[in-house]
C-alpha cells in the first residue's frame, strides 16, 4: 500500500480498498451498530487524512518537498530547524513546556505544511531540550504561515521573556534537506 501511495494515480483505488475493507469489518462485526460507526468513522478519517497527505505533499522517493496551497506548487528541499534551548531550573523548563503545548497542538491541527515539531529532552543532561522543526520549504510554510500564526505570535514573547530574565540559554541552526539519508520509516 506504501509504495502505492507515492503514485498519485492509485490514490482513488486505495482510498476505494480501504472503505471496503472497514465495511467488511463492520458487516462482520459482532458489536451493535451504534459500536461499529465510529470505528467505520475513524477508518475513513485516517483514509482521509493519508490521501490528503499524498496530495499535498507528494511522494518521498526524490526527497523533495512538495505540496499545492492557494493554487500555488512549490518545490524544494525541505527546511528544518534545530533549537538547542538549555534551562537554568526544572521549574522554568516546566513552564516552557507548558507554554510550548498549545503551539505544538496547534501545529498538529491548523499547519499541514510543517513537517515535524518536536521537543526532545536530553537523557543526560534533564535542563536540556532541542526543539525539532521540520517544514515542506523555508519560504512559505515556515516564513509566512508559521510564524504569523496566533499560537506562534502568543507563545514566541514567553520564551523571549524567559531570555531576558536568564532563564534559559537558546541557540540554534538552519538546514536544507541535502536528499542523503531518511527522516523516519513512518509510511515505509
Amino acid at each position: 500500500v506504501a509504495a502505492a501511495f507515492a503514485d498519485h494515480n492509485h490514490i482513488p483505488t486505495i482510498a476505494t480498498m480501504l472503505w471496503n475493507s472497514a465495511e467488511r469489518r463492520q458487516a462482520y462485526s459482532r458489536s451493535s451498530t451504534s459500536e461499529s460507526i465510529p470505528k467505520l468513522t475513524a477508518t475513513v478519517a485516517v483514509t482521509t487524512l493519508l490521501v490528503v497527505s499524498v496530495i499535498l505533499f507528494g511522494s518521498n522517493s526524490d526527497r523533495t518537498a512538495t505540496y499545492n496551497m492557494s493554487s500555488r506548487q512549490h518545490q524544494g528541499p525541505a527546511f528544518t530547524l534545530l533549537v538547542r534551548l538549555k534551562f537554568t531550573s526544572s521549574a522554568h523548563l516546566s513552564t516552557f513546556l507548558n507554554d510550548i503545548k498549545p503551539l505544538c497542538d496547534y501545529i498538529a491541527k491548523n499547519e499541514p505544511t510543517t513537517i515535524a515539531y518536536e521537543v526532545l529532552q536530553s537523557d543526560r543532561d534533564p535542563l536540556l531540550v532541542t526543539l525539532i522543526e521540520r517544514y515542506v520549504e523555508k519560504e512559505e510554510a515556515y516564513l509566512n504561515i508559521h510564524k504569523s500564526s496566533e499560537a506562534f505570535l502568543n507563545f514566541r514573547p514567553k520564551l523571549k521573556a524567559m531570555q531576558d530574565a536568564g532563564y534559559v540559554e537558546v541557540e540554534g541552526q538552519s538546514y536544507l534537506d541535502s536528499g542523503v539519508g531518511f527522516g523516519d520509516r513512518v509510511g515505509s
